[in-house]
């Protein structure tokens, strides 16, 4: 008995030794994505002799599918068995697939008598391929993903990269990288230098056998943004125009100078809208209420989540500066205007009045240090006028035009002069007519001003007239005054002279009751001569 047993198991270790095995039996794996027609193939070899004789193909419930070539349905699941063909007795190919696969097949079994029984047990593994496309700009660098869901046969499933069948490597335009999102296995593809719309492939082979393979696109694009050149204060429209790719953009953005995303709230000076798609593009805007220095806003086009397409749109701050001016009727002036913190050169310079475009009698420096002034000569200026000086500045994509309007107040000054003897108090005025607002005045004697001696009379504020008196006593000579009217700033000035007499007598000598003759001589008189 005890024989015997030794026998039993010295047989039964020879039946498990893989090195003496007659028969060997190997069924594929497939992976595939849902809807799909998965493939298995089971190949037999006998190096003994043999005798392959029944085959057939078992479902995961263990129920025969079928056991000759040809097409049949099993439990609603369509299935194609085919005969790859023999080498005499010894190797065997026999495939099945199962057409539009929904859900994994944890089993399916091909067995074989040969002599004995064989069978051996192969999987569908039903995956997902989700492709995430991007837009890039020409000559940027984007990145387009594949990621491989649903994977239940573990291990590191493979991945590949190719465009029109050719394979793509790391190095050069390209960069190739992988990462798990649990355990979903995420491929990147990253592109520089691409200046036309482009399509890649992405393959994965599972662990278990099998592959599946999706196509994503790379849309060129192209994204520009107005700049623009204002006075400091003044609002700005900024237009970000989108062209060229199929995708629609899946949010768009601006940031501030600063890099912080502009929202619109209540009290935000910031207000953005779109105008849509246009022959243009698709545009962007971003309108600024108030802008008071240099600013560099962002403009952002994303096409997958986190990820923008973005370009810069500069906004310059000019400074136009000029004075409003007061002058006397019938007199010439010049105005002036100056630009400074120009970018360029401006391309034109105008003036113009309400009555249209003024073409001569201006003059314009030479543009140094990004300034540039432009000077009006008017002559015999007849009544009040409002002037406006244009600047139109070229910037990098447009032009930039910034404007100034001088308001040339005109009005009259009259002065009047005094006459006294020598010694006495003589009484000078000066009267405007026309100003906008009550002067105040300022009596000069030279440079030195006179503190006292004047007086005013009351203003007249529908007319604009407003008369200013200066008397002064003790003088010896003839004096000139000047009187300073300084109106909302503005200062016109007219002399008024303080005219002195003098009469010195010229005596004779005579005996009493005898006619004689006495003369006075007046000097400095401006109305005769002595």
């Amino acid at each position: 008995m005890m024989k015997h047993l030794e026998f039993v198991v010295v047989l039964f270790i020879v039946l498990l030794d893989p090195s003496l095995a007659t028969v060997t039996i190997t069924v594929t794996n497939d992976a595939v994505l849902s809807g799909e027609t998965a493939t298995l193939t089971c190949t037999v070899t006998a190096d003994n002799g043999e005798s392959l004789s029944v085959q057939r193909w078992k479902d995961t419930s263990g129920n025969v599918i079928g056991n000759t070539a040809g097409s049949v349905t099993k439990d609603g699941v369509d299935y194609t068995i085919s005969d790859l063909g023999t080498s005499g007795n010894q190797i065997l190919n026999w495939k099945i697939e199962v057409t539009s696969v929904s859900a994994d097949m944890d089993s399916l079994n091909c067995w074989v008598l040969a002599d004995d029984p064989y069978e051996g047990n192969g999987i569908v593994d039903v995956v997902t391929v989700t492709s995430t496309r991007n837009g890039i700009v020409s000559w940027g660098t984007a990145a387009v993903s594949c990621t491989l869901g649903g994977v239940s046969g573990g291990g590191n499933p493979t991945v590949e990269w190719s465009q029109n069948g050719n394979p793509i490597n790391s190095g050069g335009s390209y960069s190739l990288t992988t990462d798990y999102s649990g355990s979903d296995k995420i491929a990147v593809l990253s592109v520089s230098g691409v200046d036309s719309d482009q399509t890649y492939t992405c393959k994965f082979t599972a662990n278990v056998g099998g592959s599946v393979t999706s196509t994503v696109d790379l849309d060129h694009v192209t994204i520009t943004a107005t700049n623009a050149v204002i006075s400091s204060g003044d609002s700005v429209n900024l237009n970000c125009i989108l062209t060229g790719g199929s995708q629609v953009p899946v949010a768009k953005k601006w940031f501030d100078g600063t890099s912080t995303e502009i929202t619109v709230n209540d009290g935000n000076p910031y207000v953005f809208y779109s105008t849509g798609v246009t022959s243009e593009g698709q545009n962007f805007i971003l309108s600024v209420a108030t802008v008071t220095q240099p600013t560099t806003y962002t403009c952002c086009y994303q096409f997958v989540a986190g990820s923008c397409i973005e370009t810069n749109a500069q906004v310059d701050i000019m400074t136009l500066t000029a004075s409003n001016y007061l002058v006397k009727v019938g007199s010439n002036s010049d105005i002036s205007c100056v630009v400074t913190n120009a970018p360029n050169q401006p391309s034109t310079i105008t003036w113009k009045t309400t009555a249209g475009t003024i073409n001569s009698g201006f003059t314009h420096t030479n543009y140094a240090d990004n300034s540039q002034t432009t000077t009006l000569s008017i002559t015999s200026i007849a009544a009040d006028t409002v002037y406006t000086c244009d600047f139109v500045i070229p910037t990098s994509n447009s032009f930039a035009t910034v404007s100034k309007t001088i308001t040339v107040d005109t009005v009259t000054l009259t002065p009047t002069s005094g006459t006294a003897l020598s010694g006495g108090s003589v009484t000078v005025s000066c009267q405007i007519v026309g100003a906008a607002l009550q002067p105040t005045v300022t009596w000069k004697d030279g440079v030195s001003t006179v503190n006292s001696g004047f007086s005013n009379d009351p203003w007249a504020l529908q007319t604009g007239t407003f008369l200013s008196k200066l008397t002064v006593s003790g003088l010896t000579s003839t004096k000139s005054y000047t009187c300073e009217f300084t109106v909302n700033g503005k200062v016109i000035t007219e002399t008024a002279v303080a005219n002195i007499l003098s009469i010195a007598p010229i005596g004779a000598t005579t005996d009493t009751g005898s006619a004689a003759t006495v003369t006075c001589i007046i000097t400095n008189s401006p109305r005769c001569t002595n």
